[in-house]
């Protein structure tokens, strides 16, 4: 598999930055799929140091190479999150402090829809939980009128089109 090293420039483009062994790499939307995807996941299965991930960009990609950026980052597993070179607890809280109030109504449901989705990958038995937290980011963030149960219907069925016939 060809990675790039990471470059300043490049890193607009990436979908991910991920560091295994000290070596940083730049992860396109091209490598969240097929056998790309798996050699990347072989590479950070064979890490001898902590994996660190940045998502910093994931809010720009569209929404089937956010989810697959997402779903790349719960199955690499042990992995630490960082946000603006700012350690995150994990994949939902990287995505909270990915929001901000930009009066940008589609970069707001992007951030929406990446929380429930992190929200579903990483503890889909505790969605009320995780549904109050993104709930409360968003008023954090100036965003009102959101319902909890409004959430957890959206992120219910993100976890049912999930676990759907051709999602196994």
């Amino acid at each position: 598999m060809r990675l790039s090293v990471q470059k300043p420039t490049a890193v607009r483009k990436a979908a991910l930055a991920i560091t295994i062994d000290g070596m940083k790499w730049t992860v396109p939307p091209t490598t969240l799929h097929g056998s790309k995807r798996a050699e990347m996941l072989a590479r950070c299965r064979q890490a001898q140091k902590p994996i660190k991930v940045r998502i910093d960009h994931l809010l720009d990609l569209p929404d089937n190479d956010r989810f697959m950026a997402l779903d790349l980052v719960r199955e690499i597993g042990e992995c630490q999150v960082f946000v603006n070179e700012v350690k995150q607890l994990g994949l939902l809280d990287g995505t909270l402090a990915l929001m901000n109030n930009s009066p940008d109504i589609e970069r707001a449901r992007r951030g929406k829809m990446a929380a429930l989705e992190a929200a579903v990958l990483t503890c889909p038995d505790a969605l009320d939980l995780q549904c109050s937290r993104i709930k409360e980011r968003m008023k954090a963030i100036g965003i009102k009128g959101i319902q909890q149960r409004d959430l957890e219907r959206d992120a219910r069925n993100i976890l049912q089109h999930l676990s759907g016939p051709f999602h196994n």
